[in-house]
């Protein structure tokens, strides 16, 4: 913790313009040294002011003196720690009989037995301290202020401080100070009691110990020095500091300079006092002032050791070897980072978020829909855990933050904590505890079994397998070797991880499990890592990386979180709607493209990358029964086979292995022995990087009505590889066009004529949708919309493991789902195909995608019919008929989800402008355009709110304009409120034209009078 330490301001006319002229250069001095380390607490030991007769000359100072100071710091009033001084006593004398009636006292039980009789002639003593002790009163409302003392209780990073500001001015009379103060011994007794549990104590007066009376100077100077840590003091306006060791624990008396004033020989200045509470080192800069430059500087250092006897002494070594292994293990800790190289100031800690930790996985809490609590990090030293995540959830994070979690609370925990890295032992052989504690405390073997005797340890093991020997052997090391302990291991989750009893070893372990991140961790995450970026850009960035996880089946963690935000931060340039480009920079990532050149200067990352995507086919062609996985000794010959083939390739096939799978590109499936592909997106990935070089593998699934639709993130991918591959495009779209011929054929007329037939109960709905009061409408704050849509639908839905690609049975004709399936790879192959320059064909394919997605949802009004021909309930059919009204908003989400790109936006307002040649036959094509440039940039293309306004006439596209608008409102104008006036004036406006029978008048003052009348 950082203390300054002032004293002695002599606040008043006699120093006024001292103070003033030197103030601002002060706070200018004090802002350079909390910049440099922040300033924790702040003490003045005396004299506040040059006299004291009226209450108000403390409120001044503390105006135009204390407050400056902690606005300027940023510290609260209650930071501000005060002790009375002989100057901040009124300047009335006792009555001679009282003076001479204590004068007389010659021991401390004298001295006792009076204050604590508490009788007239006490409170006659005490009478020049009552307008200080009122003003201390109010300033500190919440702390005991008594008499002779106060006592105040901190907690500053964790840690409790505990301070007592002594009234040595109580005896005082100016100039008669020397020898002749008191300090009841019992009043010391009683306020060092009050604050005995913390963990440093500190003692404030304005006088030194030395001027007590003798008798009474003795007793409680002992008492101090064993009862307090640090003792400050002023009073003589010198900076003086001294060490006092007692049986115990010694203390550290620290005397301040005066702060801005002072007489001939006084010292003007101040000190920053470091104390590190866990080793007891202290480090004193002394700050004096130059009067001829009117500037503050450092005049000294001073360090100090608090001495102590033997056992603490041990102790506080051992803390201290801790906090320079701390500093290794934060290193390493950081290097888990994505960006460790370029995180600056900040570290591990900054950036780490707690996972969600219980003790049933994901999918077990699915399936029971139970809601077992979360399991705090810290309850991990209460017991024996195994903890399970997939890879890349955060387990070696997990164990390092614990291992320094125990570090830093070493004081109170009194545990050590060790982590091993099970990767890195391969024989039992290669570890010895005893070793590792001589390398961390710089012991002798004696003395680190001493330690092992001693101390409790907390051994956190990661990567830990119960089938690998060589890991239960470590286990059953520690059990011998240490008497106290606990431990943490953390493994891979699989199925064998849902089965057993936990019991190990013969050691008992709870499980626990990693569970996904929810949205609204994501948000917390994303917010750290984005601190350059407006909450806009932030919700953009958040929403692409889950659209993108959850169609590549990339598992939602902390991880691949930061690695999507560091490809967008080192990318700016990338468009966040471009999934290939995003996809592509995260497996360039992931394969550490720059450390590829490590191998050999000259290997080419194409070529390998072209191995992979080899690897890819090798494995969907031919180990399909074997769950697209490989023998060790196949895929040492599959890389041998690809060396013969390609004469550049010239890696070693063992580094090559090692390389895949210390990147996480492959796996080990221990079960088995085999090896695949870590996350069935990477590999459709390279599945895709192989179909741009065989043009007749994409053919085959193209043609195949088996296997189109399981094939279709690799067809977009394609499609963003190969962004000019005219030829695909039209293989794709006429794949399409005859899939859905049929249906296309059955809707054949304008769209508008179908949906007047199929939309019943318009005028019901416009009754309802009229009546919403938008006035109380208000845009829903992110974090709570990241609970409404984690409650809906959780991000991690998906299995991201490899998949098996099963055919389509051809037995019946395509469901709906699989039409939609087949416009959705449509349209993603034509948002990829970004350099195609055939307009003609992006025509035909752009109206192909647009019908399709609008006869589909015309088909699914049938099937709404046929179930409400079925249904006998009339109430259930007025339902099931009014649902219906929403299936043209469904249908235009579903083509922006699929198809929206901003740089399709041209394209867009092109098709606009001819569908607007006839608004009257186009108008749900309009309304569907519209709205996805409002998708594309809600703020940007603000004015096609205008559009469909003035130009969508339809009832029941009106109906559902407005259920747009307000999801607009509620979820996407995030805060904007230009923005959300705007769509509220168009819902008012609409609202009116679908009941123009009512009392306008009456419903505008319903809604929102104001509203219509802003331009």
């Amino acid at each position: 913790m950082r203390i300054l330490h002032l004293s002695d301001l002599h606040y008043g006319k006699k120093y006024q313009h001292k103070i003033e002229r030197m103030l601002p250069s002060f706070l200018d001095k004090l802002d350079q040294v909390n910049n440099c380390g922040k300033i924790d607490l702040i003490v003045f030991t005396g004299d506040l002011v040059w006299s004291v007769n009226r209450i108000e000359d403390f409120d001044e100072v503390n105006e135009m003196f204390i407050k400056p100071i902690l606005e300027r710091i940023s510290l609260e009033s209650i930071d501000f720690i005060i002790c009375p001084g002989n100057h901040d006593m009124t300047n009335q004398t006792d009555l001679p009989a009282i003076k001479d009636y204590i004068d007389k006292f010659s021991n401390n039980s004298e001295l006792d037995a009076f204050v604590e009789t508490h009788d007239a002639q006490f409170d006659l003593s005490y009478n020049k301290s009552e307008n200080y002790l009122k003003f201390i009163k109010d300033y500190y409302p919440k702390d005991n202020t008594q008499q002779l003392f106060h006592t105040f209780e901190r907690n500053i990073k964790g840690r409790n401080i505990g301070i007592v500001s002594f009234h040595t001015a109580w005896r005082s009379f100016i100039g008669e100070d020397s020898g002749h103060l008191l300090i009841p011994l019992k009043t010391v007794y009683e306020a060092s009691s009050l604050i005995k549990n913390n963990d440093l104590c500190i003692s404030l007066m304005h006088h030194s110990l030395s001027d007590l009376k003798l008798f009474n100077k003795y007793e409680v100077e002992d008492v101090i020095y064993e009862k307090f840590h640090i003792n400050f003091s002023g009073h003589y306006h010198k900076k003086k500091q001294e060490v006092v060791f007692t049986h115990d624990i010694g203390m550290l008396s620290i005397s301040s300079m005066a702060s801005m004033s002072g007489n001939d020989g006084s010292t003007i200045g101040f000190s920053i006092v470091d104390v590190d509470i866990d080793t007891f080192d202290i480090s004193i800069d002394n700050y004096g002032y130059i009067y001829d430059d009117n500037v503050f500087v450092e005049k000294s250092t001073i360090n100090h050791n608090i001495p102590m006897n033997k056992r603490k002494s041990q102790q506080i070594k051992i803390l201290k070897s801790l906090k320079a292994f701390r500093h290794e293990i934060l290193h390493e800790a950081n290097s888990l980072l994505i960006n460790y190289e370029e995180i600056g100031e900040k570290t591990f800690l900054d950036f780490f978020n707690n996972p969600v930790l219980k003790k049933e996985s994901y999918y077990e809490s699915i399936e029971s829909q139970s809601k077992l609590p979360k399991i705090d990090m810290h309850e991990l030293n209460a017991s024996n855990f195994i903890v399970y995540g997939k890879d890349k959830f955060g387990k070696t994070s997990l164990l390092r933050r614990v291992q320094l979690y125990l570090i830093d609370s070493f004081i109170k925990n009194k545990t050590i904590p060790i982590y091993i890295d099970l990767n890195n032992i391969n024989s039992i052989k290669n570890y010895n505890l005893h070793k590792e504690i001589i390398k961390i405390f710089h012991v002798s073997k004696s003395n680190a079994l001493k330690l092992i005797e001693e101390y409790k340890f907390h051994i956190l093991m990661d990567n830990f397998s119960e089938t690998r020997t060589t890991h239960l052997e470590v286990l059953e090391n520690i059990h011998t070797t240490i008497k106290n302990y606990l431990v943490t291991l953390t493994s891979e989750e699989n199925q064998e991880s849902y089965i057993g009893n936990g019991n190990i070893c013969g050691t008992q372990f709870e499980k626990l499990f990693i569970h996904p991140v929810t949205r609204k961790r994501i948000r917390s995450h994303a917010s750290c890592l984005l601190t350059d970026c407006d909450s806009e850009k932030t919700q953009e960035i958040i929403q692409k990386a889950i659209s993108l996880f959850g169609q590549m089946n990339i598992p939602f963690n902390y991880w691949h979180l930061s690695l999507f935000v560091w490809i967008h931060k080192k990318e700016s340039s990338i468009s966040l709607s471009d999934n290939v480009e995003m996809l592509t920079l995260y497996v360039d990532k992931l394969l550490e493209r720059e450390q590829i050149a490590k191998f050999d200067k000259d290997i080419d990352y194409e070529l390998f990358k072209k191995l992979l995507g080899e690897l890819s086919y090798n494995l969907i062609s031919q180990y399909k029964d074997d769950n697209y996985s490989i023998s060790y000794l196949e895929l040492f010959s599959f890389i041998t086979s690809f060396k013969e083939r390609n004469i550049r390739f010239i890696t070693d096939e063992q580094e090559i292995i090692d390389y895949l799978l210390d990147k996480g590109v492959l796996k080990k499936i221990r079960s088995v022995n085999r090896y695949t592909f870590r996350l069935n997106g990477v590999m459709e990935y390279f599945t895709a990087i192989y179909m741009v070089e065989h043009p007749e593998f994409t053919d085959r699934i193209i043609e195949s009505d088996e296997y189109f639709l399981v094939f279709a993130n690799e067809i977009e991918i394609l499609a963003g590889l190969n962004r000019k591959n005219i030829d695909l495009l039209k293989k794709v779209h006429n794949k399409v066009d005859n899939a859905l011929g049929e249906l296309n054929g059955t809707y054949n007329q304008n769209p508008d004529i179908f949906l007047s037939e199929k939309i019943q109960d318009s005028n019901v709905l416009a009754k309802t949708i009229a009546g919403i009061n938008v006035e109380k409408q208000i845009a829903i704050p992110l974090e709570q919309q990241d609970e409404i849509f984690d409650g809906i639908r959780p991000v991690q839905d998906f299995n991201e493991e490899v998949q098996v690609k099963e055919p389509i049975p051809l037995d019946k004709e395509y469901s709906l789902s699989q039409l939609d399936k087949h416009v959705f790879i449509l349209a993603r192959a034509f948002r990829g195909l970004s350099l195609i320059d055939d307009e003609q064909q992006m025509n035909l394919t752009f109206e192909l995608i647009i019908n399709s997605y609008i006869n589909i949802g015309f088909e699914f009004f049938n099937e709404i019919e046929f179930i409400t021909e079925k249904n006998e309930v009339a109430i259930e059919k007025r339902i099931i008929n009014l649902l219906t009204s929403f299936i043209p908003i469904a249908t235009q989400m579903m083509i922006s989800e699929a198809l929206l790109h901003k740089t399709l936006t041209r394209f867009i307002d092109k098709q606009i402008k001819n569908y607007e040649e006839d608004i009257e036959n186009n108008q749900y094509k309009l309304m569907i355009l519209y709205f996805m440039m409002l998708d594309t940039d809600l703020r940007k293309n603000q004015g096609f709110i205008d559009d469909i306004k003035d130009n969508i006439s339809m009832l029941s596209l009106k109906n559902i304009s407005i259920v747009k608008f307000m999801y607009l409102v509620l979820f996407k104008s995030n805060g904007d409120k230009s923005l959300e006036d705007k769509l509220k004036k168009a819902i008012v406006e609409l609202q009116l034209t679908l009941n123009p029978k009512a009392d306008k008048g009456q419903l505008i003052q319903t809604i929102e009078r104001k509203l219509l009348s802003k331009p």
